[in-house]
Formats: structure tokens, sequence, C-alpha cells
């Protein structure tokens, strides 16, 4: 009996495997809940004397596969490339361009649907949160 649990056991895992692969999107696939032209105000800051807020311009461009990401406020742009998708999340890492200066490049930032017009952006450097905005499309 024992055995046969244990080839069980072993027909799951090779069944389950795959399927998890599968779930796994190509890096150049992107969330159609996303696409479009996204505007907003982000914020950073832990402390309230310490928040300041810059603005957001967002263009997911499915056709062209281009992510645009610009801070107008700060002067900054750049692309973002989507590392992971979910239906319910997309996680982008970002390459600032112009600017490079005034904003750091090569944050990992976390963008979910709030619903058919919002996302919330939540900007992540070194596995910390350092800044947030909810955007809403233009």
């Amino acid at each position: 009996m024992w055995k046969f649990y244990a080839t069980t056991m072993v027909c799951l895992v090779i069944i389950v495997e795959p399927s998890a692969a599968q779930s796994q999107l190509a890096p150049e696939a992107f969330p159609t809940f996303a696409v479009g032209t996204w505007v907003g105000v982000g914020t950073q800051g832990s402390t309230p004397d310490q928040m300041r807020s810059w603005s957001i311009a967002l263009v997911v461009d499915q056709q062209a596969e281009k992510v645009s990401i610009a801070y107008p406020s700060l002067r900054c742009n750049g692309v973002w490339k989507i590392m992971t998708k979910k239906s319910h999340q997309a996680w982008f890492r970002e390459t600032i361009h112009q600017g490079k200066k005034r904003c750091v490049s090569g944050g990992h930032i976390a963008v979910t649907p709030v619903d058919s017009r919002h996302l919330t952006f939540s900007y992540f450097s070194k596995g910390k949160l350092v800044a947030s905005a909810t955007l809403t499309r233009k």
C-alpha cells in the first residue's frame, strides 16, 4: 500500500509541475489590465516632513511592446521591462534614460489594478517600498 501512495505522489508532482511552468508567461507578454495611458502623483517619505511628491505618466503600448515611464516634474523618463505577470498584478524593472541624476534607475515596480480606471503603483528599491501612487486611466 505504501508503494502505491509513493508512486501516486511522484505522478502528482510530474503532472502539477508542467502546469506551473506554463502559467509563467514570456517576458514580452503585457498585462492587459495595464494597457493604455495612466497619470498620477507619486509620493515618498517615511514621515510627514520628509514627504515628497512628483507627477507620473505611464504608457503601456502592447502593439509596440513598450512600456514608457515619465516623471515630468522631475524631468526624468525611461522604460519598464516586464518581469512577471499575473491576472491581478505585474512586476516591472525600471531603467531611467533621461534625468539619471534626478531619478534612480533599477527599481522594481508592482502594478495592481484597482478597477478599470485606476492602478496602484508601488516602487521598491533593494527590497523596500520607497514610493507609491494611484494612477488614473487617461
